[in-house]
């Protein structure tokens, strides 16, 4: 039963972030057009896990953009090119991601 809950729970999450999503694409200046959760999976998902849960590396607790850029400069299985090479909009785009992560049950 817990697990229909949790599965109704995360799918509801998702709707309404599908749903503000759509209502909120180009309706102002800062559109960028980037997928969080994409960004996250191909970026982050292979070590930290494709829902945060921690994999080869543990779940990720700072989801901030400041937290995130400090790990990628600090801890050194982080320090990758492929890493380093990620926009403000995109850390911005994955910290999004984590907190839209952490609403889930």
């Amino acid at each position: 039963m817990a697990s229909n809950e949790n599965k109704i729970q995360k799918t509801l999450a998702a709707s309404i972030v599908v749903l503000t999503t759509v209502l909120g694409t180009g309706c102002g200046d800062n559109d960028d057009g980037l997928d969080a959760e994409r960004l996250y999976n191909d970026n982050c998902g292979s070590c930290h896990g494709f829902e945060n849960q921690g994999r080869t590396a543990g779940p990720i607790d700072g989801r901030t953009p400041e937290a995130i850029k400090l790990a990628i400069t600090n801890i050194p299985d982080m320090q990758r090119t492929d890493l380093q090479a990620l926009t403000d909009a995109e850390i911005l785009a994955i910290s999004d991601h984590l907190f839209f992560l952490a609403t889930i049950p």
